[in-house]
């Protein structure tokens, strides 16, 4: 059976209806005028109006030109039907029909950053280039470590982001940097590029999709939008399914590997050497600079060729050796001399390389470096600090230490307002090494590593949605976060373990990493049950069962809650008992079971009565009112769902619950609507929008933004309406909000059928 996409139906019928206007046509006449021109008869325009999108690119660029020419519609239209029609070549397309307007890409990454100039790989650079403005779908960056390929890499989609950039044959305008450095140890990562590809492009709900759907969908993305897939240190990953895919991406998207060795045949391969001697020199005085170390800056080249040859021009090993010299009190030919005892080649050259610069460091930045081998990606200056023990004086000599001897890289925190430290992959390899001969103090330190991520996510994390600012900090912390609960399950740490996944778990549901949620829960579950910590347990149950319930498997969110309730019973625990049965009165009022439902409150009601006085019990009473309201709500009600949204508004400003009164104050809105009090509802809405913002809540957003749209219908502004509703449509998609969508889509398709007539 086809699939129907009902957005690009609208969008279709939105054209041709503004055809029909400004030339004065029936829209019947404005489809007979398509069809002849198609060679087809106008029950296919009419089937394609309905949803159904044309097979052939011919057909969607005749129906896209002849919109967009005979009814002078914007740019916004194009792209949008465009996109929705997974049109593989878009922006050639909008330049031809829109000449004049000069758009700068939408462009979306998640690139780490860089520094400095790339020194000596114009024809690397080229190269690359090249491969990507061909049909090969995977290019490769090979060399040894520390040669340079993921600066090389960077540069490259940097390149490609330019925009408008006319020198670049292979613009994109979406990049996903996927980065295995960090997690040599895990083998198998096309989930984890699909789920990537999903958050940079918005799109959180392809998490919850099963593997089949989740890869049909990463096709029409991939075919909609030129990505650019770039995949850091492949040669760690072990996933036919992952080289399957990535050798079958479809145009005009690609991928970028990085890798030390070549691993695959089909791939248009660009092989790094070390620097050319003039680039290499002009390194090594860039670098001296840089230490301060002017000697060297001075040299003739004969002085420093030999540096340039004994580390074949590998610039890690270069930055290195100056760092040396640096600290070690040795002079150029000093180091030279020593290295050339090593082997030849540039795998002993780095082993003797750490060797020695072990050998010079302070116990401090000894001690900093082995802590920064626990991080998962980037570490920040205090928790460096605190888990080394060492105070700030120490530590800003270590790290100083460090960064010269090119043992660890500087990154940028948040707003460029906090420096960040990470490691390179043969560092933190060494430095995790050293750690072997360490085990009595490893155990400490860890635990001030895991102590200091408790207190961290008990700070800016917790049980409510209070504080998006707080989040962006957690979203910079999640992999270390992720890094350290791992480490607490395989040393069952539940007490810890379980801290992290309290605090963190609203944080984990509101920015969409709904797998990673469920992997943490699961840990901190597998512990409870072993340790027969039946609180824990049934806690977990019930959290499960929400993450469960967010990505619609409905039937386990059942099972899960349903054994939390018969451990809550066991365990005479009414406060969890009341929370897991309103959990499972929310389930049944979703699935439209409403009598269900209002038992469940009943029950839920009963419970709380016996409850001591507490905030929580408020909050209890508040989610009690607010699901009542619901229900009520879903069978018009409407009188009697005003009385629960109310009460549940009034009691969350009582006790600051804002996210609960900004939700109440929506279904004010909507309620006010339905009765036609399209003022009222105005004043609802628009106090709920206020409410929401500091936290960035695109669900409720989404909601609110389809309310304006009606509004904005309603006062005759149907342009503004439609393109506000469609753009609601997108987020209820990109959230999955099945119910939201659909209600939008019914809603807009009603709105464009009264615009056609």
């Amino acid at each position: 059976m086809p699939v129907v996409n009902k957005q690009f139906g609208a969008a279709l019928t939105e054209g041709i209806t503004i055809v029909a206007k400004r030339q004065c046509k029936p829209i019947a006449a404005v489809e007979k005028e398509i069809a002849q021109a198609l060679g087809y008869s106008c029950h296919s325009i009419k089937y394609w109006r309905r949803g159904h999108v044309p097979k052939e690119p011919e057909q969607v660029t005749y129906l896209v030109r002849y919109c967009a020419t005979q009814g002078r519609i914007d740019r916004k239209w194009a792209e949008n039907i465009l996109t929705l029609a997974h049109f593989s070549d878009r922006e050639t397309l909008l330049q031809e029909l829109y000449p004049q307007q000069i758009q700068p890409i939408s462009i979306r990454q998640n690139l780490p950053p860089r520094y400095g100039q790339v020194l000596g790989r114009q024809t690397d650079l080229d190269r690359v280039l090249e491969g990507l403005e061909s049909h090969w779908p995977l290019v490769a960056i090979e060399g040894l470590g520390g040669i340079g390929k993921t600066t090389l890499a960077i540069e490259v989609v940097h390149h490609c982001l330019r925009n408008p950039d006319p020198t670049c044959n292979a613009p994109i305008e979406v990049a996903v940097w996927v980065s295995a450095k960090d997690h040599p140890e895990q083998k198998q990562w096309l989930d984890t590029v699909l789920n990537t590809i999903g958050h940079v492009l918005d799109c959180p709900f392809l998490i919850q999709l099963s593997p089949t759907q989740k890869l049909d969908e990463v096709d029409k993305l991939l075919r909609a939008h030129r990505t650019l897939v770039i995949v850091d240190n492949f040669e760690t990953i072990a996933d036919n399914d992952l080289i399957a895919w990535m050798c079958r991406i479809p145009e005009p998207s690609k991928v970028l590997l990085t890798s030390r060795r070549c691993q695959l045949q089909n791939v248009w391969a660009v092989r790094l050497q070390g620097l050319a001697e003039p680039d290499a020199l002009e390194l090594i005085r860039r670098h001296a600079r840089r230490l301060g170390l002017g000697a060297i800056v001075g040299a003739q080249d004969d002085a420093l060729l030999p540096l340039a040859q004994i580390t074949a021009g590998n610039p890690k090993a270069i930055e290195m050796a100056l760092g040396y010299i640096k600290y070690g009190a040795h002079s150029l030919d000093d180091i030279v001399a020593g290295l050339q005892t090593a082997s030849h080649t540039i795998g002993n050259l780095f082993t003797d390389l750490f060797d020695r610069a072990w050998n010079i460091l302070t116990p401090d930045a000894q001690r900093t470096l082995v802590v920064m081998s626990y991080f998962a990606n980037t570490a920040s200056r205090e928790a460096l600090g605190v888990i080394a023990k060492l105070k700030e004086d120490q530590l800003a000599s270590a790290l100083q230490q460090l960064v010269e001897m090119s043992l660890l890289d500087i990154s940028d925190g948040i707003g460029n307002a906090a420096l960040r430290y990470s490691i390179h992959p043969l560092t933190r390899a060494f430095a995790t090494s050293q750690l072997r001969a360490m085990p009595t103090w490893e155990f400490l330190t860890r635990q001030r590593w895991v102590r200091w991520y408790v207190r961290l996510a008990q700070h800016y994390g917790g049980l409510d949605w209070d504080n998006w600012a707080n989040f962006q900090v957690l979203g910079q912390e999640h992999r270390n976060i992720l890094r350290v609960a791992e480490w607490c399950f395989q040393a069952s740490d539940l007490g810890s373990l379980w801290k992290l996944t309290q605090q963190t778990m609203s944080f984990f549901n509101a920015t969409g990493y709904w797998n990673e949620r469920e992997m943490l829960i699961g840990w901190a579950l597998e512990l409870a049950r072993q340790r027969q910590k039946q609180h824990i347990v049934a806690a977990c149950l019930r959290e499960m069962a929400w993450t469960f319930y967010l990505t619609y498997r409905l039937t386990e969110a059942r099972g899960f809650l349903q054994e939390a309730r018969e451990l809550a019973v066991e365990l005479k625990a009414k406060n969890l008992l009341a929370w897991v049965v309103a959990g499972q009165a929310y389930l049944e009022e979703y699935a439209e079971n409403y009598l269900e439902a209002e038992r469940l409150l009943d029950e839920v009601e009963a419970l709380r009565r016996t409850l001591p006085k507490s905030k929580t019990k408020e909050r209890l009473t508040i989610q009690i009112r607010y699901q009542q309201g619901r229900a009520a709500y879903a069978q018009k009600q409407f009188a009697l769902a005003k009385l629960y949204f109310e009460e549940a508004r009034n009691r969350g400003q009582r006790v600051q619950f804002e996210r609960a009164v900004a939700y109440a104050l929506n279904f004010l809105g909507n309620i006010a609507w339905e009765e036609g009090q399209l003022e009222e509802a105005r004043s609802w809405y628009n106090s709920a929008w206020q409410a929401i913002q500091p936290w960035n809540d695109r669900r409720l957003l989404a909601r609110l933004q389809f309310s304006k749209a009606k509004l904005l219908a309603a006062d005759g502004e149907m342009e503004t309406a439609i393109e506000l509703a469609q753009t609601a449509l997108k987020q209820f998609y990109s959230f999955n909000m099945r119910k939201e969508a659909n209600e939008a889509e019914v809603w807009l398709a009603t709105i464009m059928g009264q615009q056609s007539r």
